[in-house]
């Protein structure tokens, strides 16, 4: 369902800014390819499969392996804009 006009006036106004700002563009929605990836790895079993062919110790991870995997694989369908290096992901995507 689109947004009433002023609404999108309103995000893209936001947006502009950030730009002008040199501040980090904020999605406003998960881009559809993404999604669909992500529906494709979790029907595969990913997370699960990069689990349990690892030794890893929980208490040391906040995130397991299969997730970073799949972070790693999604991260293309997610970012816009230039190429993101892989030691910068974090600083990009904090909240």
């Amino acid at each position: 369902m689109p947004h009433p006009p002023s609404t999108q006036f309103s995000s893209l106004t936001h947006l502009i800014q950030q730009a002008a700002e040199k501040k980090h563009l904020v999605a406003l929605q998960t881009p559809l390819t993404a999604t669909v990836v992500a529906s494709f790895l979790d029907r595969i079993e990913f997370v699960e499969t990069i689990n349990a062919a690892l030794t890893w110790d929980q208490s040391q991870w906040r995130v397991s392996p299969g997730n970073l995997g799949k972070a790693l694989v999604l991260l293309p369908f997610i970012h816009s804009g230039s190429r993101l290096p892989i030691y910068s992901i974090f600083e990009h995507y904090q909240g």
